[in-house]
């Protein structure tokens, strides 16, 4: 298992032109968009749903992937339209 790199996208750890996006600052206070995240992968994981190639278990610091998220201040690729 590695570790992730918070100043790259926490999910594909690849380095890209794309930006880089991380939690809107209107669910801050709640985490909320991170909590949404914690929640989906391992579903999206277990259903082999997953669009990228990942170890979730590298997203989870032993506090729960929602709180690894806010610790890291995870970034993330926006998919656009």
């Amino acid at each position: 298992m590695w570790n992730t790199d918070w100043s790259k996208c926490a999910l594909s750890q690849t380095d890209t032109d794309k930006s880089l996006s991380s939690q809107p600052k209107s669910f801050q206070l709640t985490n909320s968009g991170y909590e949404t995240l914690a929640t989906n992968i391992p579903l999206f994981h277990k259903l082999n749903e997953m669009l990228i190639a990942i170890d979730i278990h590298r997203l989870d610091d032993g506090s729960g992937i929602d709180s690894a998220f806010v610790k890291g201040e995870a970034k993330y690729h926006v998919m656009s339209d």
